[in-house]
């Protein structure tokens, strides 16, 4: 199912984390988290180590800088199956700089970055949603109960 505009930017703006597929020479999926900026999403690369083999840049910005294309899924599991729904994302994304603006979103969103603190010129994954599909067991009015207009409203988990 496709989602209203209205709601799809209530859900973006409310769930707290999806998984970024990229695909280099194999698909690669992480968690992230991530801000709206428009219609853009925006994935900070933040301070907490992320050094692997050696590597400065992680694998999921190698994986952009040769192939934008990539899918960012949004989904919630529950032991009460009238409550599961996903939301896929398709789209391109781009490596970019993030700024005090964002920073700002990002800590009202995650308090956990407070103590986080983003340096001046942060790197960032900048994600421009081109297409998206969602399912819910329950049909599009459950997903929609979920996400009633006013976020955070304890309606998702």
């Amino acid at each position: 199912m496709l989602l209203p505009p209205a709601l799809l930017a209530r859900v973006l703006e409310a769930w707290p984390v999806a998984t970024l597929t990229t695909m280099g020479a194999q698909l690669h999926s992480v968690p992230v988290v991530f801000v709206a900026d428009g219609d853009d999403l925006v994935l900070p690369v933040d301070g907490k180590p992320k050094t692997a083999r050696g590597q400065v840049s992680l694998q999921r910005e190698h994986d952009l800088e040769r192939n934008p294309a990539c899918v960012m899924l949004l989904q919630n599991y529950s032991d009460d199956w009238d409550a599961l729904w996903w939301l896929r994302l398709n789209g391109n994304a781009s490596l970019t700089r993030g700024n005090d603006v964002l920073a700002e979103r990002l800590i009202d969103k995650y308090p956990q970055y407070v103590d986080l603190p983003f340096d001046p010129d942060w790197r960032a994954i900048r994600f421009v949603p081109e297409s998206h599909r969602a399912w819910a067991l329950a049909g599009g009015e459950a997903f929609a109960s979920r996400f009633p207009a006013s976020p955070f409203a304890g309606t998702f988990g």
